[in-house]
């Protein structure tokens, strides 16, 4: 009888060891699928105000974080050094 009770109390360790372990690896997945489709690009235009009735209308490409809600757009520039500046500016900085 205690044999039996052994054996039963290991095999409900092992099931419960199974068990504990594909919980971890679907938490995991869930969190990596969260990511996929966190970032969005598209194509729009901008109106940077430069007086009081003035302004200039652009177009850009702008890169959405579905996750923060922060958005960015692309930027190239040329320095007053002669390089090529490519980067991603936050539309924070933009008043």
């Amino acid at each position: 009888m205690k044999r039996i009770v052994g054996i039963i109390a290991v095999v409900l360790a092992i099931i419960g060891l199974v068990f504990l372990g594909a919980r971890s690896f679907g938490n995991e997945r869930k969190s990596q699928q969260t990511q996929i489709g966190r970032f969005q690009l598209f194509q729009g235009t901008y109106w940077i105000r430069t007086g009081s009735k003035t302004g200039s209308k652009d177009d850009a490409i702008f890169l959405l974080d579905t996750s923060t809600g922060e958005v960015e757009f692309y930027v190239v520039d040329i320095s007053e050094d002669g390089r090529t500046i490519r980067t991603w500016l936050n539309t924070e900085h933009i008043k």
